[in-house]
């Protein structure tokens, strides 16, 4: 199999990545299965380690031949996701999950690192505005309005007080604190003029594949 990749790589001046799997044990979690000759033909080795919560992934580089190893990278998989349009037998909404960027979690202080229902419901609010109310321009997803986003939060955060006025301060006051968090946490940024919303970090790019994708859906149906 090694003389096999390197043959590829000769043919097609390309890099090659393998994707495989750890040992059993608990000691062998950090390495991969198979002989020891894989490792010493890569140039570059990295672990994929999901956390116990199963939401932190670290990115752990175990080998690299002509440079330093870099740092760890953290991610977070955010779940509850939902995909515009996708519903299952029962009617019900299908979700799915995204890979977003993440930072190191504090094992002492574990409740602080989960995300507050707020700011799930911030991800999952923007993400259904940006697909189902984003703009189009040049072919690009061009962000999504601040009003927009702000009209979906508003419509599906519990509204737990009967006075409405005190209701509608609480949605606003909450918003506020969703979209500063989400600003802090790099999960979104914002246009110059402040008007619209645009998915951050690493993924950004995807994102707004995804949400080009369900707009261009929405258009033809």
């Amino acid at each position: 199999m090694v003389d096999a990749c390197a043959g590829l790589q000769m043919e097609y001046g390309s890099t090659i990545i393998l994707v495989h799997h750890t040992g059993v044990s608990d000691d062998a979690q950090h390495r991969a299965r198979g002989s020891s000759a894989w490792k010493g033909a890569l140039d570059m080795e990295a672990s994929v380690v999901m956390k116990s919560n199963k939401e932190d992934i670290q990115i752990i580089c175990r080998k690299m031949k002509d440079a330093e190893e870099p740092e760890p990278l953290w991610l977070r998989l955010q779940k509850g996701i939902d995909l515009p349009g996708w519903y299952d037998a029962d009617g019900e909404q299908v979700t799915s999950a995204v890979i977003v960027k993440g930072e190191e979690p504090c094992e002492t202080k574990q409740d602080k690192n989960k995300m507050s229902d707020s700011d799930q419901l911030g991800i999952k609010t923007f993400r259904t505005a940006a697909s189902n109310f984003g703009q189009v321009k040049d072919g690009r997803f061009d962000g999504v309005s601040i009003e927009a986003w702000r009209r979906e939060f508003y419509r599906i955060y519990p509204a737990d007080e009967e006075d409405e006025t005190k209701a509608a301060q609480n949605k606003k006051k909450a918003f506020q604190r969703v979209r500063l968090s989400m600003l802090k946490n790099e999960y979104i940024r914002v246009s110059e003029d402040g008007k619209f919303v645009f998915p951050g970090g690493y993924l950004a790019g995807l994102d707004e594949q995804i949400f080009l994708s369900s707009l261009r859906s929405n258009k033809y149906e």
